[in-house]
């Protein structure tokens, strides 16, 4: 079964390897991901299909990905 928090730990880990400023601009992005994943499951979605959609739209935010 899918694990979100396990996915966002995991996705928080990618994005600051990959240079994301620190741990506040990560938690912003954490909460838009996370409104992202409560809609898109609102809208009919998976939670990992969710979390893969929210997390698409999380990385256009960070312009330096």
């Amino acid at each position: 079964m899918f694990d979100l928090d396990n996915a966002i730990r995991g996705w928080r880990r990618q994005m600051a390897t990959g240079g994301v400023a620190g741990a506040e601009e990560l938690d912003e992005l954490e909460g838009h991901v996370r409104d992202d994943v409560e809609h898109h499951m609102r809208s009919g979605l998976d939670a990992q299909q969710a979390f893969k959609a929210a997390v698409r739209i999380a990385v256009r935010r960070v312009p330096s990905i």
